[in-house]
């Protein structure tokens, strides 16, 4: 997956691209398009049509705030966990991210936990989500569900 920003459409809002290739070797496609918007006290993303809160500003520890304020879906308590601490995905480093709790339901059918980690002028860098029913607390027996893991390999800056 790549995402480049490809227009400000106004003072607060950009245009994202989103390509994708399913080999290294393969040439980079398009996938679809997005929207960000960054204002004073929030960011929010258009994702396939639906607005979501990632973030909400001044950033601060144990702030709450619903993921889904901008759309019909049910509410989804967003947290951050972490903040302002030093972050590193493999041979990358970062300085200055935040943790943003999305998900945390575990019970003896549901394990559901996501996460994103925004890395101070980079954005988004890491991302987990894991939706599976499970039988009887056991995350090893899974009867379905879904897990995606992304992690940022490069960026621009």
């Amino acid at each position: 997956m790549k995402e480049v920003v490809t227009e400000e459409i106004n003072a607060t809002t950009y245009r994202l691209e989103r390509f994708w290739k399913v080999n290294i070797t393969d040439t980079w496609e398009i996938k679809d398009v997005w929207t960000r918007e960054k204002t004073s006290t929030a960011y929010a993303q258009v994702e396939e049509n639906v607005k979501y809160t990632k973030l909400i500003f001044p950033v601060k520890g144990g702030q709450t705030w619903n993921g889904n304020a901008y759309n019909s879906e049910a509410e989804l308590s967003y947290e951050y966990d972490s903040i302002h601490q030093p972050y590193t995905i493999e041979n990358l480093s970062f300085d200055s991210t935040v943790i943003i709790l999305q998900q945390d339901n575990v019970n003896a059918i549901e394990y559901q936990k996501a996460k994103e980690v925004f890395a101070k002028d980079i954005g988004l860098i890491y991302k987990s989500a894991k939706d599976l029913s499970i039988n009887f607390f056991d995350i090893t027996d899974i009867n379905e569900g879904t897990e995606l893991e992304m992690k940022l390999i490069s960026h621009g800056n």
